[in-house]
């Protein structure tokens, strides 16, 4: 990435001035001014909520904006915990200005330093609360207001969030979940995940490895307890570190563990309770699982030794991609709703979007340093958790991530940087990415200097 050495050294030269003038500056404010100053160069939009809670997870409703002079509105759900030892569900609302807005502002604050004109506008809608600490949550794809909570007990509890929106909804941790889930042996660890092929198919482990499978018809009653189909044991799934649907097949699900293996599972042939697929892919602990939602035959998995490996499940001998990073473990991995080729992951304070078009095939499955096509590193604290906001061409690099420290990030990458095909003089760009009423103010303003002209044109040639 071109801005990092740019950073760092910024980073360093304040660092030092400050220990000067002030005395000691710890590395999270020099790293916070740096990261501040050079916002509007690598940024359209870049909003930070202003939170002290940690935050567990988030999702967003994903939407597409059909024209590019419209402003958009996106939703997504967070968890956060509180201090009562128990835990929050909350629904944000963002306004997003029109990208022609949001460009129109990068580019004139990269090329005259001003301050942007349009921002983002977000707020909380609701807020329940839960009285168990919370690990994980998901959304149904086939119903945004359908969300199950998986907390540090046994049960997973699903709510309707419709209920929710109105003034007089019971927002208290007395509040009794729609539907529970039962059948998990042991305490939850946050990892679930929905069958976006089949309705109302939800997949869950435990801490202990084991998996479950629910199918919640819309029959069942409120207040219901619904018993999982089917159980696998953690003596047949080697350790779970996540588990994923796969997106483009109704029956396939991946699983990875402590075994440093990649197990996918068939539901067909779930009887015998063995994987139709086992292939060691990393050397170390398995951490990461993500399928390519636009290829059926791509998966990454990530890993324990700061490894990202790109397979082709029709051939296991060795990967497309092997890419080493320099950072610490990676807790999360999730491909772009719009973009094959991208994905993002995050590790520590940062998160990183990667582009597979900009990294070369490798001849040996030794995995290789390649430089990620962005970091985000505007976050204090550990990054928990991060969702693409949109899934359209107008907003293809937005995403809005979460940590430890509290504040919510809501983010689009410049385009103009970071996308090659976009990539023009910011120069020459003003003038197009102008909004409209500047446009017209300034094509008024050359007419009257016209008519000026042209006045004292004719007033020349009355005088001779």
């Amino acid at each position: 990435m071109q801005f990092k050495p740019a950073i760092c050294y910024k980073m360093a030269h304040v660092t030092h001035t400050e220990r000067e003038e002030r005395g000691f500056v710890s590395f999270y404010e020099a790293k916070a001014r740096v990261w501040r100053f050079y916002a509007s160069h690598l940024y359209d939009m870049c909003y930070v909520s202003q939170s002290s809670q940690p935050k567990i997870s988030v999702e967003a409703v994903v939407k597409r904006c059909e024209k590019k002079t419209v402003n958009c509105e996106s939703e997504f759900y967070v968890t956060a915990k509180n201090s009562n030892a128990g835990s929050q569900l909350m629904l944000w609302k963002m306004i997003v200005p029109s990208m022609k807005m949001l460009q129109w502002d990068s580019l004139k604050s990269c090329t005259q330093s001003a301050e942007p004109r349009y921002k983002p506008k977000a707020y909380s809608v609701f807020c329940l609360e839960r009285p168990t600490t919370l690990v994980g949550m998901k959304v149904l794809p086939q119903n945004r207001d359908i969300v199950v909570l998986q907390s540090t007990q046994k049960e997973i509890e699903l709510f309707n969030c419709s209920k929710m929106r109105e003034n007089n909804a019971d927002l208290s941790c007395r509040r009794i979940p729609d539907c529970s889930l039962i059948g998990l042996p042991s305490a939850g660890r946050g990892l679930m995940s929905f069958n976006r092929l089949r309705p109302c198919q939800l997949l869950a482990s435990d801490v202990d490895g084991n998996i479950c499978i629910w199918t919640i018809r819309n029959r069942e009653e409120a207040r219901s307890v619904v018993t999982a189909e089917t159980t696998i044991l953690a003596s047949q799934t080697m350790g779970v570190r996540d588990l994923s649907w796969h997106p483009l097949h109704i029956s396939l699900f991946a699983t990875v563990g402590d075994s440093r293996k990649l197990c996918i599972w068939d539901m067909r042939s779930l009887g015998e309770h063995k994987p139709a697929l086992v292939e060691e892919v990393h050397d170390a602990t398995a951490t990461c699982i993500a399928f390519n939602r636009f290829n059926e035959v791509l998966i990454n998995t990530a890993s324990e030794d700061k490894t990202i490996k790109v397979w082709d499940l029709r051939c296991m001998k060795k990967p497309f991609y092997a890419i080493r990073t320099l950072t610490g473990e990676i807790n999360k991995m999730k491909y772009s709703n719009y973009m094959e080729s991208v994905f993002a992951t995050s590790s520590n304070e940062s998160v990183f979007i990667w582009d597979l078009s900009q990294i070369k095939l490798t001849d040996d499955s030794s995995p290789v340093e390649h430089e990620p096509l962005f970091v985000h590193g505007g976050h204090m604290g550990k990054v928990t958790d991060f969702s693409w906001l949109f899934c359209d061409r107008h907003y293809p690099l937005s995403m809005c991530s979460i940590s430890e420290d509290g504040p919510i990030h809501m983010w689009q990458l410049n385009s103009y940087a970071f996308l090659p095909a976009r990539k023009v003089d910011r120069t020459d760009a003003v003038q197009q990415f102008k909004p409209v009423k500047e446009v017209q103010s300034s094509s008024a303003a050359s007419g009257v200097k016209r008519s000026k002209a042209a006045k004292l044109q004719r007033s020349a040639a009355a005088s001779k």
